[in-house]
């Protein structure tokens, strides 16, 4: 037998395995490509004021930080941003990562755009979050975007590093969710296919990096009835099965199940959290956290046992739905809401959103007005779980009857359970992506075309050609928005004394009369005194200012209006469709000038944009389908 063939493969494949670990070895010994993750502002936020954890591109920074110097700058809490990123770019950093959801934070994402267009125009500008996940073409289309990396971003931004970092001139074909410009043509690489249970495999979040510190972001900000309460936000599950027409979620390919980590990790990370930061409370932002009872149960079961729950001193918050609370108040003949409350739950938020089972039925809620009464009755019964509910009119065909029962609901609902609070009436916005979105354009709604527009686009600004074209429902909906704040007496009056370090002097006593003034308005339909309510509104938003001008002196410190008391007030305090809130941002200002400075945007032209399936690029390589 002649050897020499095995001898020459076994050195060959000694010898590139030497080769693979002393490229290893170089780069590890090289330092590290500099990365930068930037999470813009959202429009509603408060320079110098605690907001919540930019999640977003903390979860991305987590899948990074072994191979990548990675820079986090969050333009909330960092006055100095402008600087700070300048000279970040001048290190010449192999890419910049952008979170943007459909709001302004598009519209600061392009500042950074443009400053590391000047400053180092090599390092690749990337764009993920919702909105250039669902509108990936009208992203691209403005030239300084140059990749968008689509729904779940963590390793397939990772992947595209790596790839970059090895060869920047790497063919982004052979690349998982992607969307890029090739040949002024659009082009999509499929979705990176991630197992269920991924969260179980998620690296440690590196807090380390929020160069304003996580005491910036610890904060009660509303959601709990103690100002003083020591609260984070995390997130232990993603997705949900519902396919509401007005939320986005339905138009993500990853959010159509939900995928969650196991409870036993979720309450580690807790506890985790709680001995590091000293906190002693959580606000869960999963979609909708008790969707799986099983798993919630768990979890409450957990919080108790390892944490010492409400006894403890320990409080959580978390969004869920109705149907949802019901199967807890009766999983499998037991009712497992007293578990909750004694594991530290105070508040769930569920969204009502009508008082029509039509409306509802055309939005796909799958629950019905009998559905929320009786569940409000069942947590009437457990005083020490406070459940804060979201209202919407607005909607396409509603009529005017069918809104006013919305405000019937709410005042039913109030008055059946002292602990209900109203979070506000919205007017429906058709975010893209949604279904509610297609249906305002048949009526003829104009969606924005460029990025630059789509900066421009918010809830208090847009209305759908069905209200503004109504007068009579699009002042009903000024009026629903104006008195919501008020309906049940007790969330104004304990947010103002937040904001106000309990220094106010107002109670709940105090709002009693407006209170009831305002329910006696919803339970008979009766719309009235609109400017008297907005007189209202600007003098609680003058006590507002008060609390935040305190809070910058100094004069309460660790206090103070947050990121939700923003938006809870400008929400009213400008009119419906109105364009006000700009004038009142500082940071909005000085971003405009630079635009006007600037000028024009560069954009791109799209040959065939709209026939995706001759131009997706497959990463199999697999030919594509025939249209």
């Amino acid at each position: 037998m002649d050897v020499k063939p095995l001898i020459a493969v076994q050195l060959s494949d000694t010898f590139n395995a030497f080769t693979r670990g002393l490229n290893r070895y170089r780069r590890h010994s090289m330092s590290k490509p500099r990365v930068i993750l930037f999470f813009p502002n959202t429009g509603f936020d408060i320079k110098g004021v605690s907001v919540d954890l930019p999640l977003a591109v903390l979860n991305l920074a987590a899948f990074l930080v072994q191979d990548f110097e990675v820079q986090l700058i969050d333009q909330r809490v960092e006055p100095d941003w402008r600087t700070r990123l300048s000279d970040e770019l001048k290190q010449r950093p192999l890419a910049i990562g952008i979170s943007a959801m459909t709001c302004p934070q598009i519209l600061y994402g392009l500042e950074a755009c443009i400053l590391a267009n000047q400053i180092s125009p090599q390092t690749k500008r990337v764009w993920g979050g919702i909105h250039p996940t669902l509108m990936p073409q009208s992203t691209l289309r403005n030239a300084l975007v140059d990749v968008v990396v689509r729904d779940r971003g963590e390793l397939a931004f990772r992947d595209l590093l790596l790839g970059w970092r090895d060869n920047p001139q790497a063919d982004l074909k052979n690349f998982s969710s992607l969307s890029f410009v090739a040949d002024n043509t659009y082009c999509e690489t499929p979705l990176l296919k991630e197992p269920r249970g991924r969260l179980n495999a998620f690296p440690p979040i590196p807090y380390h990096l929020l160069r304003a510190g996580v005491e910036t972001y610890i904060g009660s900000q509303g959601r709990f009835a103690n100002p003083d309460q020591r609260a984070l936000i995390m997130i232990g599950s993603s997705g949900c099965p519902q396919r509401c027409t007005y939320c986005a979620m339905p138009g993500m390919g990853s959010t159509r199940t939900q995928d969650a980590e196991d409870p036993e990790r979720t309450v580690a990370r807790v506890k985790e959290l709680v001995a590091t930061y000293g906190i002693n409370a959580v606000a869960f932002h999963d979609e909708e956290f008790a969707i799986n009872p099983r798993r919630a149960i768990r979890v409450a079961e957990l919080l108790l046992k390892e944490i010492g729950g409400r006894s403890a001193g320990f409080r959580w918050w978390c969004q869920t739905r109705m149907d949802t609370l019901a199967r807890l108040a009766d999983f499998q003949g037991k009712n497992y809401l007293p578990l909750f409350i004694d594991s530290g739950l105070e508040s769930v938020q569920p969204g009502i959103e009508s008082g029509s089972n039509r409306i509802l039925s055309m939005i796909r809620k799958r629950e019905t007005v009998e559905d929320f009464l009786q569940v409000n009755r069942i947590l009437a019964k457990h005083p020490d779980l406070s459940p804060l509910y979201n209202f919407m009119v607005g909607f396409p065909t509603e009529t005017v009857d069918e809104m006013k029962a919305t405000l019937r609901l709410a005042v039913q609902l109030i008055d059946e359970n002292p602990a209900a609070m109203v979070a506000g009436v919205y007017v429906l916005v058709p975010y893209p992506g949604t279904e509610m979105f297609e249906t305002a354009k048949e009526a003829g709604f104009q969606p924005p075309q460029t990025l630059e527009e789509w900066a421009q686009f918010n809830r208090q600004q847009l209305l759908t050609p069905w209200v503004a074209s109504n007068p009579e429902i699009l002042e009903l909906a000024e009026f629903a928005r104006l008195t919501s704040r008020f309906i049940d007496g007790t969330r104004l009056p304990r947010r103002l004394n937040q904001a106000l370090g309990g220094k106010s002097g107002l109670s709940e006593k105090d709002f009693a009369g407006l209170s009831e003034l305002v329910r006696s308005r919803w339970r008979s339909g009766t719309v009235s005194e609109v400017p008297v309510f907005r007189a209202v509104n600007q003098m609680v938003l003058s006590l507002f200012n008060v609390g935040r001008e305190l809070k910058l002196s100094g004069a309460l410190a660790g206090t103070g209006p947050d990121e939700r008391t923003k938006e809870f007030v400008l929400d009213t305090s400008i009119r419906l469709g109105g364009n006000e809130v700009k004038t009142q941002d500082t940071e909005y200002r000085t971003t405009q000038q630079f635009f006007d400075r600037y000028g024009e945007l560069p954009q791109r032209t799209l040959v065939n944009a709209q026939n995706q399936n001759k131009l997706i690029a497959l990463v199999n390589h697999k030919k594509p389908e025939s249209p």
